[in-house]
C-alpha cells in the first residue's frame, strides 16, 4: 500500500486537530494494524473532505463518532478504503517471482495454493496465476487467493481489467495469451480472459484477525507490513506462517525484513521464510 495524494487546497481542508488526528491514527491502527504516523495530517485531511461530501456529513469528528459506533458498516469500510490506498503493477519485484519459478513450481504438486494476502487491486495475484498457467499442465492443478482489507480494491480486483501501464513487465507471450486488448472505450486497457480469471479468487480479509484458513503452499504479503509497527508485524507473521503447509513459503517485501518476527522458519533470505516441515 502507498498513500495517495488529492489534489485539494489547504483552505478547503476540513479541521483535523492534533488530538482527533491522533484518535484517527489510533482507530486505524487498532482495526486494520496501518500506522498512519506523525505527519500525514493535511492528506488525511484531504482524504476525509471527500467521505464529508459523499455522506453529507458535516465534519470530521461527527464522521469518526459514526465510524465508532458500529451503526454504519459501509461508512467505516469507505473510511478504511480511503485511508489505505493501493498502487502496484504486474510482476513487481522480480526476484521474488523468478524464486517461485525456478525452485518453488518444479517441486508442486496438483492441488498448489498461493495466497496474495496484501493484492490490492490484483495485480500480484494475477501475476502469479500467470505463473502458475504457464507451469502446469492443468488449470485444475493449482489455485489463487486475493485479499484486502479494502472492499473497494477487492471490487476492482474482481472486473480483471487493467491499465496497460500496469502490464509493461508481462511477458510478451504470456501477454499475448492471457489477456484481451481493449478497444474504443476500453482502449488502453486489457482484460484477464475468462478461464484464467476464474482461478484466482478475492475476497476481503484483515491480516490481523484473518478469516481465511489455507494452508497455503506460497504466502505474498509484500509491501504493507512497513506500515504496521513491530508487535502488529509480529501477529501478522505469525498469523501467516499457521497458515502454511509445512514446507511452505512466506514472502515479503524485499524492504520488509522479516526474519526477526517468525518462530519455527528456515530463513532464505531477508524477505523469503520456510516453514519448519
Amino acid at each position: 500500500m502507498e498513500y495517495q495524494n488529492f489534489m485539494i487546497k489547504a483552505e478547503q481542508l476540513p479541521e483535523l486537530h492534533d488530538a482527533l488526528y491522533e484518535n484517527i491514527s489510533n482507530w486505524l491502527k487498532s482495526e486494520v494494524g496501518v500506522d498512519l504516523g506523525d505527519s500525514r495530517k493535511t492528506l488525511v485531511s484531504g482524504r476525509l473532505a471527500k467521505v464529508l461530501t459523499t455522506f453529507k456529513i458535516s465534519n470530521i469528528q461527527d464522521l469518526m463518532d459514526i465510524v465508532k459506533d458500529g451503526s454504519n458498516e459501509k461508512l467505516t469500510q469507505v473510511v478504511i478504503d480511503t485511508l489505505t490506498t493501493h498502487e502496484t503493477y504486474f510482476f513487481r519485484e522480480s526476484e521474488h517471482l523468478d524464486y517461485v519459478t525456478q525452485l518453488v513450481l518444479p517441486k508442486a504438486k496438483p492441488g498448489f495454493k498461493m495466497w496474495s494476502a496484501a493484492s490490492s487491486t490484483g495485480e500480484e495475484a494475477f501475476t502469479l496465476s500467470l505463473l502458475c498457467a504457464n507451469y502446469f499442465s492443468s488449470l485444475n492443478h493449482w489455485s489463487i487467493l486475493g485479499t484486502d482489507i479494502s472492499s473497494g480494491v477487492i471490487d476492482h480486483a474482481n472486473r480483471g481489467i487493467f491499465s496497460n501501464t500496469r502490464l509493461k513487465l508481462v511477458p510478451p507471450d504470456l501477454l499475448k495469451k492471457f489477456f484481451k486488448k481493449g478497444i474504443n472505450q476500453q482502449e488502453g486497457y486489457s482484460l484477464i480472459i475468462k478461464t484464467l480469471k476464474e482461478r484466482v479468487d478475492f475476497k476481503v480479509d484483515n491480516l490481523m484477525k484473518p478469516k481465511t484458513e489455507g494452508p497455503f503452499d506460497v504466502i505474498f504479503c509484500r509491501n504493507v507490513l512497513i506500515y504496521f509497527d513491530n508487535p502488529t508485524k509480529q501477529k501478522v507473521v505469525s498469523n501467516l506462517i499457521a497458515r502454511l503447509k509445512p514446507g511452505g513459503i512466506l514472502i515479503s517485501g524485499r524492504c520488509e525484513p522479516i526474519r526477526q518476527f517468525a518462530h519455527d522458519v528456515k530463513v532464505i533470505n531477508h524477505s523469503i521464510l520456510k516453514r519448519i516441515e
